[in-house]
């Protein structure tokens, strides 16, 4: 680092420390203490809010030149425009007004992944086969950074979220390690497909390039909860009702599964953050086998419309062309229409930069939080990690993908032979 930049700050830094008020300037739960922004060649963001008499924010990164500037905006948001940074770890980026500074310290750059969907991107590593020693080797990846967004609904767009820790408010992100992986019978810590799928690419990496892990999905949701509202116009017959449906195994009404509303509270307020990819988990609410007479039009067809529609309406939204994966659904024992939903998932190949991995091989029937939820979610995270490393990173790997189906040719079979 520049001695000659931090003299010449720190004396500022310094004084807007002591004149510091309690507003004026505040930061999207997104920015933290060992947070990862995405590294070259994307730039990545700084962004918050400002208070009325607040036009300017200042930046930097490691107390060196050159200074980056956000302004406030009518609503008060700011963003600060970073160029595009290596991949690196340990650095401190100051931001300040005139009023307050906020220093946040060990922030790395690497590669981002947005992990969403339902319960078994939700179902956590201490739930998991290999719970024990992927707990104990979370010490192993201190560059793997971890965020689990607090999942909600609502029917209108946030700006904000909250990040969490075993049903705890946590407003920063945390760095892999027994401790930030621990806590069974809590649907609460960390993604097992997730955590899997960071810590196989980490080691590919081995450890050279940080990896950030931001999670946000919601049990029990159907992929109509997820759609941004510029999605129904494009699947313009699937769109379900405002009020008495989805319902649960008992008929009770659902509201937050309807149209838009975790997209609403869980995606619409990480809009700014940058991601090298999406990880999407979901399939098994719009194929199971409760209410099926009281779903308002055809759920397959439905999926084949709505699934790419996902995919294109939150890279418009983000304004990013990320790749997308997504988890071919287990079986279970409860089946309904989930085979014809395991292929109905594949229209989301219609979009670019699309891949999937097969997890049908990966039934568990004795799991004790029921059969829809199979444990053995590391082989889930490392097969999607090598759909990634092959199509994303560009690795020349032969087994990357499970086999597909080319054609079909009947045979007529004599049984009394």
């Amino acid at each position: 680092p520049c001695y000659f930049c931090r003299m010449l700050f720190r004396p500022f830094f310094i004084f807007f420390f002591y004149v510091a008020l309690t507003h004026g300037l505040s930061l999207h739960p997104l920015m933290g203490d060992n947070m990862i922004l995405q590294r070259e060649p994307l730039t990545s963001r700084l962004f918050g809010w400002l208070d009325l008499d607040e036009p300017l924010v200042y930046a930097n990164v490691d107390d060196e030149f050159p200074l980056f500037t956000g302004v406030r905006d009518s609503t008060g948001a700011f963003t600060i425009n970073l160029p595009a940074y290596p991949a690196s770890d340990g650095h401190t980026i100051s931001i300040w007004t005139s009023k307050k500074l906020i220093t946040l310290n060990n922030v790395a750059f690497g590669d981002v992944f947005l992990c969403s969907g339902q319960s078994n991107m939700e179902m956590i590593v201490a739930d998991t086969y290999t719970a024990q020693q992927d707990i104990a080797e979370g010490v192993n990846y201190p560059s793997l950074g971890l965020l689990s967004v607090k999942s909600g609904w609502t029917t209108t767009p946030l700006t904000t979220i909250t990040s969490w820790y075993g049903n705890t408010t946590s407003t920063t992100w945390r760095r892999a390690s027994p401790a930030a992986l621990t806590g069974a019978g809590s649907w609460s810590y960390f993604s097992a497909t997730c955590y899997n799928f960071g810590k196989y690419l980490y080691n590919a990496f081995n450890g050279d390039v940080p990896v950030g892990l931001v999670s946000a999905p919601l049990g029990g949701t159907y992929i109509e909860t997820w759609l941004p509202p510029e999605a129904f116009p494009i699947c313009i017959n699937y769109t379900l009702p405002q009020t008495g449906f989805p319902k649960n195994h008992d008929g009770d009404f659902l509201p937050h599964f309807g149209n838009s509303g975790c997209y609403n509270y869980m995606i619409a307020p990480i809009l700014n953050l940058r991601f090298k990819a999406v990880i999407w988990y979901q399939a098994e609410s719009n194929g199971n086998q409760y209410g099926v007479s009281d779903y308002p039009y055809d759920r397959v067809a439905a999926y084949k419309c709505q699934a790419p529609a996902l995919v294109s309406t939150w890279r418009a939204k983000f304004q990013q062309d990320f790749d997308f994966y997504f988890v071919q659904i287990s079986p279970a024992d409860a089946a309904g229409e989930r085979p014809f939903l395991r292929d109905a998932q594949l229209a989301a190949l219609k979009e670019k930069n699309t891949g999937y991995s097969v997890s049908y091989d990966l039934g568990d029937p004795d799991s004790p939080l029921l059969s829809v939820h199979p444990r053995n979610k590391r082989e889930v995270g490392r097969r999607t990690w090598l759909a990634a490393w092959k199509q994303t990173y560009g690795v020349a790997i032969q087994a990357w993908a499970g086999p597909e189906v080319l054609s079909v040719t009947p045979v007529t079979i004599d049984r009394r032979q």
